[in-house]
């Protein structure tokens, strides 16, 4: 939202941040998965129970790509009558395609998302700190390279590409670091 306000209009932040918010909030249903799957996640970890842990994150995150999946296609579909009837503002529909985007960022990465702590937990705390550092990085200068082109998709874009990488670079942290075969 802040990259978006140096390069586009007042109404354009605003269209913007309706859609960022509702997809943020989206985003919480797989992090509460985090809070119930993370001592499961630990106690596997300290057993070194790699088959039942890699069991448990391919069970976890199909069922979540699944949910999220289907979840984020009704979102984006209802998004153009439900915001108006929620806002008053038919203005905001303008970000109807923004808000697909940024779902369609959170599906990819909530698969991964009840596993962000598995870095940490496995006695690598600098490397869950690089990966989300990764991911900050990409959302970025991914916002300030496509928003001046592409205005609220480019933002939609920085954002969504950073959910994806921090999915990929957790998944990637399980197979080489832990041996995990997910």
């Amino acid at each position: 939202v802040i990259c978006l306000g140096l390069f586009a209009s007042d109404t354009d932040v605003g269209i913007y941040s309706m859609a960022a918010l509702l997809a943020e909030a989206a985003s919480q249903l797989p992090a509460v998965l985090r809070t119930v799957y993370n001592p499961k996640t630990m106690v596997l970890l300290a057993e070194r129970d790699d088959a039942a842990l890699a069991a448990c994150i391919r069970r976890v995150r199909n069922g979540v790509w699944i949910g999220m999946g289907c979840a984020g296609i009704v979102a984006a579909c209802l998004y153009p009558y439900v915001i108006p009837l929620i806002t008053g503002r038919p203005e905001f529909t303008q970000g109807t395609a923004a808000f697909a985007l940024l779902m369609a960022g959170v599906a990819v990465g909530a698969g991964w998302t009840p596993f962000g702590n598995l870095p940490a937990g496995a006695g690598f705390p600098g490397t869950q700190s690089a990966i989300f550092l990764a991911a900050f990085l990409l959302n970025l200068c991914g916002n300030l390279l496509l928003i001046p082109f592409f205005g609220l998709m480019g933002a939609a874009a920085g954002n969504a590409a950073a959910q994806v990488l921090t999915a990929l670079l957790l998944h990637r942290f399980a197979r080489k670091t832990l041996g995990l075969n997910v």
